[in-house]
């Protein structure tokens, strides 16, 4: 028998079956599993609690929006076709190690990033837009030049109009 949470969750995610996209919900988790049989995968107005998509391979576009996340767990997560996340507020650290590795554009734009952001030993292979956001506790997407462990970009890397240090070593 499902418990009344267990149902819910069910129903939000035949919902994002059906069509890819998500808008004004709470979710409690999204995971690789949530979404692999989808070609895209869209997420708007709507209030996350996990993002869990640590050591996987993302091989469709995900776009959120307009979003309140509280945790976005992409350690060793790549973006293999993209990853768009705009107009969102991320309560809680990101560490993003070992990520990039993608073949379709990857943008940060207009969002609030409660706490710090570590990009660790990412290597980009597209282009990537970090462009009008608040970055409160900072980040190291240019930080760490005279590492091993410095982040690399193949194509441009654009980085415009943010508030917050952009280029902490650590």
């Amino acid at each position: 028998m499902y418990e009344k949470s267990d149902k819910r969750r069910l129903y939000q995610l035949m919902e994002c079956y059906l069509d890819g996209k998500m808008k004004n919900k709470y979710i409690n988790i999204i995971d690789k599993n949530s979404i692999e049989n989808l070609s895209l995968w869209s997420c708007e107005n709507s209030i996350i609690e996990l993002i869990d998509f640590k050591y996987n391979e993302i091989l469709i576009p995900i776009k959120i929006s307009n979003c309140i996340i509280k945790k976005l767990d992409i350690y060793g997560c790549w973006f293999k076709k993209g990853f768009i996340l705009e107009k969102c507020i991320i309560i809680d650290t990101i560490i993003y190690e070992m990520g990039g590795h993608n073949n379709m554009e990857i943008q940060l734009t207009n969002n609030i990033f409660c706490k710090f952001i570590d990009f660790f030993d990412c290597h980009f292979i597209e282009k990537v837009i970090i462009e009008n956001n608040i970055f409160m506790e900072g980040t190291n997407i240019i930080g760490n030049q005279n590492k091993g462990y410095k982040n690399t970009f193949e194509k441009d890397l654009v980085l415009l109009n943010n508030i917050g240090n952009v280029e902490i070593n650590n």
